[in-house]
This record gives structure tokens, sequence and C-alpha cells, in this order.
């Protein structure tokens, strides 16, 4: 049986972006993504407030995370590992 890898972020493209995590509640809704730009990443998360059709307030941040090879050694040994 062939397992699929989840994607990471590293293995995005340049300006590729992917939905990491998304939350829905009665009053509140969010949604984190990350964009693949040059030198790192983007992560974005944008909320909203309220309920539907009553005036809904929105707001959204945004942080860049420069590349870092720190965690590339862990990822290229879970992929190995995977693969025997």
């Amino acid at each position: 049986m062939e397992s699929k890898q989840q994607k990471s972020i590293h293995d995005l493209q340049l300006h590729e972006s992917m939905i990491i995590a998304s939350h829905s509640g009665m009053y509140a809704n969010e949604q984190t993504s990350v964009r693949r730009v040059p030198g790192g990443w983007i992560y974005s998360t944008y909320h909203s407030f309220g309920k539907e059709n009553s005036g809904t307030s929105k707001s959204e941040s945004s942080v860049f995370v420069p590349f870092s090879n720190e965690f590339i050694e862990d990822l290229v040994v879970n992929i190995s590992a995977d693969k025997l």
C-alpha cells in the first residue's frame, strides 16, 4: 500500500501557498496560511468575528519567517524512513 506524503512548507514553490490551520466557531472563524517568498515564508492569519449577516468584523495579521535549514535534516530523515 502506497502512503501519500503530506506536503510540507519546504515543498512549496515560489509564491505558492497552502492553508495550514482552520477553525470555525459560532461567533469566530480563523484561517492560517503560509506563502513561499524569496528568503522564507509569509504566515497570514485571517479572523472574522460575529454572526453572519449581522455586522462581522475582520482582521488579518502577517509575519515574515526567514528560511532556516534547522529542520531540513529531520524532514529528510522522516521521508527516508517512510520509503523503507
